[in-house]
């Protein structure tokens, strides 16, 4: 199972700085919340040389516990928006891209639902025009044949009316 975290949490790491921009915003986020833990924990250091007990030892693996488990989240969360972003853009650009996973309650959550009916909606937009569209062709085309045969038929006695040696009788049969 280590293994498959490890693979998971690189790929996580992966999607998560997809996105430059907030790729670089998270760098700076995430090296403030170690340099604060850094901080504290030589504070902790300092504190015991100058006399502090040695119970405080044990608060410098719980920050380093802690600030790991704020890069996971944080990265977490920025690979579930990476996802969304990269979805989006597909959706604009005509993909038919898979489902976002939309678990959970989180804004992302609600974000990646609502992108999903988005691209429901878009897809049964996009059917019902091609159906429309289809059907636009299909009633010119009949009433192209509808008006053709009767227009054929017309051209046809005209033709015939304009030829000057028609007897009256004739003339009266084409009318």
């Amino acid at each position: 199972t280590d293994h498959t975290f490890t693979f998971a949490f690189c790929r996580m790491v992966k999607r998560a700085f997809s996105g430059t921009n907030i790729g670089v915003q998270l760098i700076v986020v995430l090296a403030l919340a170690f340099a604060s833990g850094g901080f504290a924990a030589a504070a902790l250091c300092a504190g015991f040389i100058y006399g502090y007990n040695e119970e405080y030892l044990i608060l410098i693996p719980v920050i380093a516990v802690a600030d790991l488990f704020i890069l996971f989240i944080v990265l977490r969360q920025t690979a579930r928006f990476n996802t969304i972003v990269k979805a989006v853009e597909g959706i604009t650009e005509g993909r038919n891209e898979p489902d976002i996973d939309s678990r959970g309650s989180s804004a992302l959550a609600k974000l990646a639902a609502n992108v999903n009916q988005l691209k429901r909606g878009v897809k049964a937009s996009y059917s019902s025009q091609q159906k429309s569209e289809r059907l636009k062709t299909e009633l010119i085309t009949n009433v192209s044949h509808d008006l053709r045969t009767p227009l054929t038929s017309i051209i046809t006695y005209t033709d015939l009316l304009k030829q000057p040696d028609l007897g009256e009788e004739e003339r009266n049969d084409y009318l």
